[in-house]
């Protein structure tokens, strides 16, 4: 059964590959279309494997690794370099968009400077982001939206989305201080990807373990950073998950974390009964270690 679903996964893949080669083969002048993919490095092999079908077509890639304001401000400039690209392909415009707002300047922009991107690019811009980020210029932009001539929607394997999970549940309060701001957000932004994309599996390999944990990762982050109501969103999202999952032993911890984020807002009823469920669980399992932490 998993090994028909993945190759079920692995058709789709390839189907999208070929439509976005089409659509860049037929392009005549300026096109707009977006690409999402949720994992950064699923999509550099994505375009290796892109730029294998389409031989000597060449695609100019452009990459921004800090919030910009003005996508065609900071296009202008450059395009010089581009001049012969047959396409160009837009990466990183997800740092200027904030997950949790739909409003940024960039997004205002690209509404506002829709008309103009066609007086200055003659080739396909292809626009990369993950499946937030897109969501987001739907609703703050819909008349830059509006010219786009396709979305290409590329998910991650789940044995990808397995290995990369994995580097995020070692995190804690001591590993995330020493983290930038920026850093920060972008583990956030990271793992949010990997969760759109167990979301997109079919439920009997969608693993709810992994996602709950990835859940707790981003709830330890916001509250590492004093952003307490979106660590208790987080940590009642993956309390659900835990439970669904049947898994007692991460739910036990769940609730220890939720009783020390109440306990830290000097609510201290609630926080005794989160603990209280977490040492009704932790004497269930047999596990004396979390029974003596709760």
């Amino acid at each position: 059964m998993e090994q028909a679903i993945g190759e079920q996964l692995v058709i789709e893949r390839e189907e999208e590959l070929k439509a976005l080669s089409r659509m860049l083969q037929r392009a005549k002048g300026f096109a707009l279309a977006f690409a999402q993919c949720n994992v950064p490095i699923e999509r550099i092999k994505i375009v290796s494997e892109l730029q294998q079908i389409l031989g000597d077509y060449h695609i100019g890639e452009i990459e921004f690794k800090k919030p910009i304001d003005n996508l065609l401000d900071e296009l202008i400039p450059i395009l010089s370099d581009y001049e012969d690209a047959d396409a160009l392909f837009i990466y990183g415009l997800e740092r200027s968009i904030d997950p949790e707002k739909d409003a940024s300047p960039l997004i205002t922009n690209l509404n506002l400077s829709r008309n103009s991107f066609p007086k200055y690019i003659s080739c396909p811009l292809i626009i990369w982001l993950p499946a937030y980020a897109i969501s987001a210029i739907l609703r703050g932009a819909p008349d830059f939206y509006s010219w786009r001539s396709a979305i290409f929607d590329f998910h991650s394997s789940p044995e990808l989305l397995t290995q990369l999970s994995q580097e995020f549940f070692n995190d804690d309060e001591i590993a995330i201080s020493s983290l930038t701001s920026e850093e920060k957000e972008r583990r956030i932004i990271d793992i949010k990807g990997l969760i759109e994309d167990y979301e997109h599996l079919p439920s009997s390999i969608s693993n709810l373990s992994v996602q709950a944990r990835l859940l707790n990762s981003i709830a330890i982050i916001y509250f590492a950073t004093g952003r307490v109501t979106e660590a208790i969103e987080y940590y009642q999202q993956a309390l659900e998950m835990t439970r669904k999952a049947g898994d007692r032993k991460s739910e036990g911890a769940i609730l220890r974390s939720l009783g020390t984020v109440y306990k830290y807002l000097g609510q201290v009823a609630v926080a005794i009964e989160y603990s209280q469920q977490a040492l009704e669980i932790a004497g269930e399992i047999g596990d004396r270690r979390d029974e003596g932490n709760s």
